[in-house]
């Protein structure tokens, strides 16, 4: 997966309202980590790797769900990377 930076992580997340805490716990990290993470003038890359695979894992999340309240059967639909 891509690494993304820590705005690309930041404005992503507020993209789809997902909190920061929410993010954090997505990635198995502390409730506080994202926002320090995000906002530190250093951030650690394990972190940032976390933050984004999370991130990015929560996009697909939602883009399935929301394909799943299509109307037309999911085999339906052209597949999506």
């Amino acid at each position: 997966m891509p690494l993304l930076t820590p705005s690309e992580i930041s404005q992503r997340a507020d993209a789809i309202r997902l909190k920061g805490a929410a993010l954090a716990s997505a990635a198995g990290l502390p409730g506080n980590a994202a926002a320090r993470t995000l906002n530190g003038s250093r951030p650690s890359y394990d972190r940032v790797e976390a933050l984004s695979n999370a991130l990015i894992g929560e996009e697909k999340r939602m883009r399935d769900y929301l394909i799943g309240l299509h109307p037309l059967n999911k085999a339906e639909l052209p597949e999506v990377a």
